[in-house]
């Protein structure tokens, strides 16, 4: 981390005229840096800017690992480019406010599902927004899209937010589509047999603590557009990876 600012403090409050941040990995990873001066005050725990109706900050992503995403899931991973991108940071009546100036984005993507590839030559772009108060946060994608030569081939418009107060939920929400045909013909040869079919799409809502309770509805469509399977589904999982699941499945 390397950074530089200028501050001066009288009492409890703590003026800020210049902030400039960055985080290093093997290339610069994000910087910050401030557009208008602000004011902290430390008893009350708020901050105040010179101009409240104008942007604040700016967030530049230059070089994200895309690796740093598999995080987010168990055993689905990605490789390739690093992934770019930049945010303006705007204060609100109630807290932060985050905008998209460039969608984070990389090209050259390999997607791989239990060490198996998938997909490869993708492109990946993520305009974000989102919110954050002393109450609560918020941060929404819409749409996280993987592409191939210009051809969408899966899209995802997803929300999390969580309140602040002690023991409260992780709300998830998504609703998706996916190519399936398109996937399948963008990695090696023959697809993993679960990727048959020409579509699929749908939604999810999650509440997520210690365990996860999830509620879920997709449809598959096959290369012949009669063959359709629906699933409506329950699906509760545990911090021991027990999970339990209910409901239809429509063939």
């Amino acid at each position: 981390v390397d950074g530089q600012f200028t501050l001066t403090r009288d009492g409890d409050h703590v003026r800020v005229t210049r902030l400039e941040a960055s985080i290093a990995g093997t290339g610069q990873v994000a910087s910050v840096t401030t557009l208008q001066a602000f004011v902290i005050d430390l008893r009350a725990r708020t901050f105040k800017p010179s101009d409240p109706k104008a942007d604040w900050m700016d967030l530049t992503v230059p070089h994200l690992p895309v690796a740093w995403f598999s995080y987010l899931t168990d055993r689905i991973t990605l490789s390739g480019g690093d992934v770019a991108g930049s945010f303006i940071l705007r204060p609100t009546e109630k807290g932060i406010a985050l905008r998209t100036k460039a969608p984070l984005a990389a090209s050259g993507l390999t997607v791989r599902a239990a060490g198996r590839v998938i997909g490869q030559g993708l492109d990946l772009t993520v305009p974000l927004s989102g919110e954050w108060s002393p109450a609560e946060w918020s941060l929404e994608a819409r749409p996280l899209e993987f592409t191939r030569g210009g051809k969408a081939i899966v899209t995802v418009d997803g929300k999390a937010s969580q309140a602040a107060a002690p023991g409260q939920p992780l709300s998830v929400s998504a609703r998706w589509s996916a190519d399936l045909a398109a996937l399948a013909a963008s990695g090696p040869q023959p697809a993993p047999a679960w990727i048959a079919g020409r579509t699929a799409s749908g939604d999810l809502t999650a509440k997520i603590t210690d365990s996860i309770s999830l509620e879920s509805k997709a449809t598959l469509t096959g290369a012949d557009p009669s063959g359709t399977v629906t699933a409506n589904l329950h699906i509760d999982l545990d911090d021991a990876d027990n999970f339990a699941f209910e409901g239809p499945i429509k063939l």
